[in-house]
């Protein structure tokens, strides 16, 4: 399947675009036994094409380094059709737009008050650590 990544010259037209695409994704029920979930952003295909996925685990330990991400039990459809756009930066700065658009959705998002039911919330590069964004206290 090819995917459609997207050039943004403007942050607003990104975030609509990523909560268009979460929403799609939080339509569905919640599979049975969902702990936490959790934005993963790895570089795709080409130069300086990048990808987000969302996926849902069956635990959370925010102590653990991560660990507790990798414990899927649904992607939501996402790694089939993943969030992607283009950019040349470092992945830290990737990172760090992707944590304010998700936390822009946490504020006020459709489906925030959704997520924020799950024990905790991250996202990381694949290859680095995961951020918490979340924790239900």
């Amino acid at each position: 399947m090819a995917y459609k990544y997207y050039k943004f010259d403007d942050r607003t037209e990104m975030y609509e675009l990523f909560e268009k695409w979460l929403d799609k994704a939080l339509a569905q029920p919640f599979p049975e036994g969902l702990a936490a979930v959790s934005f993963n952003i790895y570089e795709d295909v080409g130069d300086g094409c990048w990808s987000m996925d969302f996926v849902g685990t069956d635990r959370f330990d925010p102590d653990d380094d991560g660990d507790w991400a990798c414990f899927e039990i649904t992607t939501f459809d996402t790694r089939d059709e993943p969030f992607g756009w283009i950019t040349h930066k470092e992945w830290e700065d990737i990172e760090k737009e992707a944590i304010d658009m998700v936390m822009k959705y946490l504020e006020c998002g459709k489906y925030a008050e959704k997520i924020k039911e799950c024990k905790g919330v991250g996202l990381g590069h694949v290859n680095g650590d995961l951020n918490i964004l979340y924790k239900k206290e």
